[in-house]
């Protein structure tokens, strides 16, 4: 009946509904799923009003969630709250949805970078909620912060319902990529990464492999001298401290390649001075 339906028909909506209900009620959402980066595009060709737009990515989300399809769900919910700004007077009553998608952004092992939820206003409307402090530790803070957090709000982990060892386990990976990015090619000792970590030393190679295989950094272990190189990392967030950071990297580079052309210059005038010697001679 979808097919038959004209491409701008709004009659597609509910129909597109009734499929979800469907494959949901089968148990056949993953049928569905590759129709799903289409949403956004048949929501623009069926014309339909904002509401009948914000009902249907809900619905989307809700049910993503049920099947088992999480990231799914976060990225539709995510696309919810983007249908309200900051002058919508509706923002108050998203506040449970803002605070939803902080969590389960925290929650899922592969979200590690959190700029695109401080673009949704739903979510910045809620800066005084503790889901939102937890989520500026998760953006730029490091383990320290976190217990700091957790201890000033006691039971705040278990009140959002997380999995505190997830939680503790992301952390520490954001925190190696931060301590990395602030120390990109210099020799980072097994003792400094357990203390930023607060972990054992005979830790530290699996953390860094861990956060290796989590993209976020590019290292070499030097297990004899117990040291770590890390050549490239991410940054979590890219601001006025990052640009300094990148332009203070930039003069020591400049600063480098002066003094080498310099020793090539010098190196140059010296050998036109020994073969002038040699043709006098």
């Amino acid at each position: 009946i979808f097919n038959t339906l004209s491409a701008n028909s709004s009659l597609r909506l509910s129909v597109f509904n009734s499929i979800v209900d469907l494959a949901v009620a089968s148990d056949d959402m993953d049928l569905v799923l590759p129709q799903l980066q289409y949403v956004s595009s048949w929501v623009s060709e069926w014309g339909v009003n904002i509401q009948a737009e914000r009902d249907l990515l809900l619905t989307l989300s809700d049910r993503l969630k049920k099947t088992g399809n999480p990231y799914q769900s976060n990225e539709f919910l995510l696309k919810y709250l983007n249908t309200f700004n900051s002058q919508t007077a509706e923002l108050d009553s998203q506040k449970d949805h803002a605070k939803r998608a902080i969590v389960e952004s925290i929650a899922l092992p592969e979200v590690l970078n959190f700029e695109n939820l401080l673009k949704v206003d739903a979510i910045q409307h809620i800066k005084s909620e503790k889901a939102y402090e937890l989520l500026s530790v998760f953006m730029n803070g490091n383990v320290q912060d976190y217990r700091a957090l957790t201890a000033k709000y006691s039971g705040l982990v278990q009140e959002l319902e997380l999995n505190e060892e997830e939680a503790l386990r992301k952390i520490r990976l954001l925190s190696l990529a931060s301590l990395g990015s602030e120390n990109l090619s210099r020799e980072l000792s097994y003792h400094e990464i357990a203390k930023a970590l607060e972990v054992d030393e005979a830790e530290v190679e699996l953390w860094v492999i861990d956060v290796i295989r989590a993209g976020l950094v590019e290292a070499k272990l030097n297990q004899v001298s117990r040291v770590v190189v890390i050549s490239r990392s991410i940054y979590r967030t890219f601001g006025q401290p990052q640009w300094q950071q990148l332009s203070q990297r930039l003069n020591g580079w400049k600063q480098s390649l002066q003094e080498i052309l310099q020793v090539i210059a010098n190196a140059k005038l010296t050998s036109a001075a020994v073969s002038t010697a040699v043709i006098t001679n």
